[in-house]
């Protein structure tokens, strides 16, 4: 029983090759035990410094991993609050951006309002430049007032055109940062799987060192099990 629980150890676990799923390893072959019990104490410490050797070199593997999967989960991390802070920092701009059009907006509708309204007295003033001819000079006066306000409106509504595209590319890159975001947690999550399989392996081989022990310990003209 000893002997067939570390050839199965061997035959599943090569030297710096990652422990096979349970179930996957097929049952070693039978092998015949020692004649004697002195000879099944030496090949059992053999075996025991051969599985020993080969446990530390799993456990440190196990810990250069642990390690590297520490630093890459603090690294996406604090790269997932930086992108937080910088999707935060863009939310508030854009919504300050949002303020500002909504703002350059009514400012808009109301020079559009009184610049139609001056439009019609123009219209009405024009009408009355046959019956009133001396106030020409006036009238052309107004006329040139409403037409650099009609200027300042253009270059208003030229200023909320680029805010609008400003908007656009603050969304897309809104966006990509939460592209961004998601493909870190998911890349952490996938850490935390490893994580998680790698904890599993260290459990197995304990159980099996301590099954090892176990045998060891057993005295030996114990009977042996199939």
């Amino acid at each position: 029983m000893t002997r067939l629980l570390v050839d199965h150890v061997f035959a599943g676990l090569p030297p710096q090759a990652a422990p096979a799923a349970p179930g996957d390893t097929p049952p070693p072959a039978p092998l015949a035990v020692p004649a004697t019990p002195e000879a099944e104490r030496a090949w059992l410490a053999e075996e025991r410094t051969r599985l020993e050797a080969f446990a530390a070199g799993q456990f440190d593997a196990i810990a250069r991993q642990r390690r590297q999967l520490a630093e890459w989960q603090s690294q996406i991390e604090a790269a997932l609050v930086t992108r937080g802070k910088e999707q935060n920092r863009l939310q508030k701009h854009l919504e300050h951006q949002a303020l500002a059009l909504a703002e350059r907006e009514s400012r808009c509708a109301a020079l559009e309002a009184d610049l139609a309204a001056r439009r019609a007295e123009q219209a009405g003033l024009t009408a009355d430049v046959r019956r009133l001819f001396a106030e020409r000079t006036e009238l052309e006066g107004q006329v040139a007032e409403l037409l650099a306000e009609a200027d300042a409106f253009r270059g208003e509504m030229a200023e909320a055109d680029v805010l609008r595209r400003e908007m656009a590319e603050t969304r897309r890159t809104c966006r990509e940062l939460a592209d961004a975001v998601d493909a870190l947690r998911a890349e952490r999550d996938g850490w935390r799987q490893r994580l998680e399989d790698l904890r599993r392996q260290e459990l197995a081989l304990q159980r099996r060192a301590a099954e090892l022990d176990e045998l060891e310990a057993r005295p030996p003209d114990a009977p042996q099990g199939r």
